[in-house]
């Protein structure tokens, strides 16, 4: 995963076609860091219905904008989830915003 790309992330309630705008590290021990990439609910397109400082898109503004763990289920890839139809046995009350990193 790198800046730019496109993934279908959960904003807490939705699947949504997101592009990942930034990556950095994250320190979660002592010595220990996770990835982190700041999500953007919106994917960069030529003839979006709302615009900002990168271009055209479809999607949330930056106001929604969040870091989410690379290591968390709520990042998937690209359009993976997004048109998938669920069932209420698909959601998870106690879905993880962050998994936390297991020792060793």
């Amino acid at each position: 995963m790198k800046i730019g790309s496109l993934v279908d992330a959960h904003d807490k309630s939705n699947w949504l076609k997101s592009t990942v705008l930034d990556i950095k590290e994250q320190i979660v021990a002592p010595g220990r860091t996770i990835l982190m990439a700041y999500i953007g609910y919106r994917v960069y397109v030529e003839n979006g219905s709302k615009s900002d400082e990168k271009g055209s898109f479809e999607g949330w503004s930056n106001r929604f904008d969040e870091w989410v763990s690379l290591y968390s289920p709520r990042i998937q890839p690209y359009l993976s989830k997004v048109n998938h139809q669920f069932s209420e046995e698909d959601l998870d009350d106690n879905f993880d915003y962050m998994m936390t990193p297991q020792e060793g």
